[in-house]
């Protein structure tokens, strides 16, 4: 979301890029572990009414003829509407507050979200309970920030609900999709955060959330709605035993 924010905005300066709409992550970008850089390209389109449409793209080839194809491996657009405003009664921690089960961070990060040291951005107990989770989360610097502001914020908050959806029903759940994404005022790096992880519906084999991010005095930063989550292991990944609860979330 980030580059594709970024990349619009070389081509149109005065571009609105804290509106995004219908994100799909569809394809892995696999990348090289000798960390040697690789090639991609961004699809642009203009939308009616002034928004922009854009797909981050590999290009691959097969064959003996050595036949190109190129796979879109994430898509959304970014429309020039304005997002809601922030619930002006709702205190996204006040309903998990000393309440649930928690985890540790490091046992997060070595045990259900295995990512480098760079992504691992929970830093204190998270607490979990059927009604959702409930993260604080600190922007690693000096990274930079784009146009959407620090990236490694909303990641953690991903963890967030990935923990929740193992605990509650029983998949390891990564990110597919996201339906609205509204950035009231981009993070910044060093920043500490809160975040509050809303199960709000299941379809079939995917998991749908909604995530507000605030700061620790109660300004709002991020609403994101219609995240949508699911296995992308075919399987292969599994809850530890530890983890599962004897209750039932709201969308087992």
């Amino acid at each position: 979301m980030q580059l594709l924010a970024d990349w619009g905005r070389r081509l149109r300066p005065g571009l609105e890029v804290r509106c995004i709409r219908r994100a799909r992550f569809e394809k892995f970008l696999e990348l090289p572990e000798s960390g040697a850089q690789i090639e991609v390209f961004c699809d642009l389109a203009d939308l009616t009414g002034g928004g922009l449409r854009a797909a981050l793209l590999t290009r691959t080839q097969s064959g003996s003829a050595g036949i190109t194809r190129f796979k879109t491996n994430a898509r959304m657009d970014f429309t020039a509407a304005a997002g809601p405003p922030p619930p002006a009664d709702a205190d996204p921690g006040a309903a998990l507050a000393g309440e649930g089960f928690t985890v540790d961070p490091p046992r997060i990060y070595s045990e259900l979200v295995p990512f480098g040291p760079a992504f691992r951005n929970i830093v204190q107990p998270l607490v979990l309970d059927p009604r959702g989770a409930l993260a604080v989360i600190q922007a690693p610097a000096p990274h930079p920030a784009g146009s959407l502001g620090s990236s490694f914020v909303l990641d953690a908050a991903f963890h967030a609900a990935c923990v929740w959806s193992q605990r509650f029903a029983g998949v390891v759940a990564f990110p597919v999709g996201v339906e609205e994404r509204h950035v009231l005022e981009p993070t910044r790096p060093g920043g500490i955060y809160v975040s509050r992880v809303l199960p709000v519906d299941r379809e079939h084999d995917t998991l749908m959330f909604d995530l507000w991010i605030q700061d620790t005095g109660g300004r709002w930063f991020e609403q994101v709605r219609g995240v949508r989550m699911r296995d992308v292991s075919g399987g292969r990944l599994k809850p530890p035993a530890w983890i599962r609860g004897n209750g039932t979330g709201d969308l087992e």
